[in-house]
């Protein structure tokens, strides 16, 4: 499978998870559904990304220079 195909697969996964999430709660006394939650979840998701992105480059220049 092409990785970008992957990453597609994975942030359409979350994001659908995330819809689903805030219509359940809207089923549960107390709880309201939120489209802030929503990109609050998601943007969560691309910043650990960026953060997995930045230390595996970090890892591969250290692992290189021995």
């Amino acid at each position: 499978m092409k990785q970008g195909l992957l990453i597609f697969i994975v942030y359409t996964t979350i994001l659908i998870w995330a819809v689903l999430d805030e219509f359940h709660q809207s089923f549960v006394p107390g709880r309201t559904p939120s489209v802030t939650d929503i990109c609050v979840d998601y943007a969560g998701t691309v910043a650990f990304a960026l953060l997995h992105i930045i230390y595996s480059v970090f890892c591969k220049r250290g692992g290189s220079t021995k």
